[in-house]
């Protein structure tokens, strides 16, 4: 239930604090008073947007507190997966500062507006006059029997499968569109990609070699004559160069044993000695690997003719560029079927979902149509008791052609409130009085369905009078015998029945006006119902009368 509500320097209101009552709680006072301050303050601090245009705020910043008492009901949950203190007693507070900032907070912990709503939800049922314009929407019949029939939870689910079903015919589109793409791609990406996979990129070392290889083989003759040139130095046996490196070894060698610089003379000229002997045996080898064959520098010339082409074409610089190209053409060529495996798959999910939905609203639309009947007949005793005489209430459920994300289910209201008449859909014939009292009445269905602790009633009770308001008044006093109920009212026969009557005015104080509330006792109320009976002038009829509203109450 809702303890008790805090409003600082908002609006008309100074400072004020209301401490509500179990049961049914009145709010009465002159229009223009502050009542419908009172109601503004707590939207804001349930989470509504807050409105900085309108000169509401007053002094540095607006405080509003709201406390309720959350024992009764089974919370705990919703604390624990929003990462909250779980307590009994919960304080939310909304702080509107004049530099336009928000904030809003749950048992002093700073909160997003959106956890406050959905926490909210759960604790209080807002029902103004205005709220009677839902009558006339096409998704207000099908919510009241959705919550009737329990399916509330089922609908939701049903929507968010349904706008995955949504998206997927979105993902689908984006897939043939790239898919397409790709397609007009293909051939010339294949082209490309044999193109130079002729060229065998990935023998790293022949193309490293290549030019050189080239080279060789254009200079060969070349080559071969100075390897020969050097070889013949080594070939006479006693002037050959191996012979005179040996005497010169054999001569160091027989001076060394004379003094030590001898000797290191000698092993510097053995590691020389030893490296042009080594030197000598490759010239030889090389030599022999030296080979004059036209036919093979043509083919290497063409590849290297064809490296060049293709360096040019893609703007590359070397052929490690070109491999990469090569690479990212053949990931196109894989990511082009892999788009052809993921729209497969994509669409036997798609199709499956739409299996599954089109046979969950069939269910949906079956049990709707089993409760359907039961919800009439409620209605057709609850409006008995709202003073209808002869109300005819219907629930009109046809099936749509096209699936939506409630299902395939649609539905209106027809009603009638006179004998002999046909009922018709409850947006076109119902008088605002009658709406008042229907919205009135689906209210109270409801209820059973949610565990709403708290039910506030803003001015629902305009345009009616005389027995139907004393009706509709019997009526709230018993729905607060289940539940907190809170309503804001100019009758006398609703102001009578509450447990507790608080009444806002405003005075003006210098310069300001300023809105206040009170709680009355006896003797108060009495006069305050009074006055809602007479006016202005206080008669003894009028008190009399408010006594007696009081006494049978």
């Amino acid at each position: 239930m809702l303890k008790k509500l805090v409003v600082k320097n908002y609006a008309l209101i100074k400072e004020t604090e209301v401490i509500f009552d179990p049961g049914l709680n009145i709010i009465t006072g002159e229009t223009g008073a502050g009542k419908s301050i009172l109601m503004d303050a707590l939207g804001l601090a349930l989470g509504e947007r807050a409105d900085f245009t309108d000169n509401s705020i007053q002094g540095e910043k607006s405080v509003i507190e709201a406390e309720f008492d959350i024992s009764a009901l089974d919370m705990k949950d919703w604390f624990l997966q929003n990462d909250f203190d779980y307590s009994t007693d919960l304080v939310l507070r909304r702080e509107l500062l004049q530099t336009g900032k928000s904030r809003i907070f749950i048992n002093d912990t700073p909160a997003q507006i959106s956890q406050v709503k959905d926490l909210a939800s759960l604790l209080v049922d807002i029902h103004s006059q205005q709220d009677t314009i839902f009558i006339r929407k096409p998704w207000f019949a099908l919510d009241v029997i959705d919550t009737f029939a329990g399916l509330t939870a089922d609908v939701e689910a049903f929507s968010a499968d349904f706008r995955q079903y949504k998206k997927m015919i979105k993902e689908l589109q984006e897939l043939d569109r790239q898919i397409n793409e790709a397609k007009a791609q293909y051939d010339y990406h294949l082209f490309l990609l044999e193109e130079l996979k002729q060229l065998q990129l990935e023998d790293e070392e022949f193309w490293d070699s290549l030019e050189q290889e080239i080279n060789k083989i254009d200079h060969a003759e070349e080559i071969l004559l100075g390897f020969q040139k050097i070889l013949q130095l080594d070939t006479h046996e006693e002037y050959s160069i191996s012979h005179q490196l040996t005497m010169i070894r054999q001569t160091l060698a027989n001076l060394s044993k004379f003094n030590t610089e001898y000797s290191q003379l000698a092993d510097r000229f053995e590691s020389v000695y030893l490296e042009l002997k080594d030197i000598l045996e490759e010239i030889e080898r090389l030599s022999a690997e030296v080979e004059i064959d036209p036919e093979k520098a043509a083919i290497l010339k063409e590849k290297h003719t064809e490296l060049n082409r293709l360096l040019l074409k893609h703007q590359k610089n070397d052929w490690k560029e070109l491999l990469q190209v090569q690479k990212h053409l053949e990931q196109n060529l894989i990511y082009s079927e892999e788009l052809e495996e993921k729209k497969a798959d994509l669409e036997k999910r798609f199709k499956e979902l739409g299996e599954a939905l089109q046979r969950k609203a069939g269910e949906l639309h079956q049990i709707r149509i089993n409760h359907a009947r039961d919800f009439e007949k409620q209605m057709q005793e609850i409006l008995h008791k709202l003073n209808f005489t002869e109300p005819v209430f219907k629930l009109n459920i046809q099936k749509t052609n096209e699936l939506f994300d409630k299902g395939y289910t649609q539905t209106d209201f027809l009603f009638s409130a006179n004998k002999g008449l046909s009922p018709s859909s409850l947006a076109k014939v119902a008088s605002g009085g009658e709406k008042s009292r229907l919205m009135l009445a689906i209210k109270y269905m409801l209820s059973g369905k949610k565990t709403l602790p708290v039910l506030i009633l803003d001015e629902i009770d305009t345009g009616i009078s005389g027995d139907t308001a004393a009706k509709v008044a019997s009526f709230v006093e018993n729905m607060a015998k289940k539940m907190q109920v809170i309503v804001i009212t100019h009758l006398p026969q609703m102001a009578s029945k509450g447990q507790t009557h608080f009444m806002v005015s405003k005075q003006t104080i210098g310069d300001k006006t300023i809105s206040s509330v009170k709680k009355l006792n006896q003797e108060e109320r009495i006069l305050c119902i009074a006055g809602m009976i007479s006016g202005d002038t206080l008669s003894e009829a009028a008190i009399e009368n408010a006594k007696v509203l009081l006494i049978n109450k």
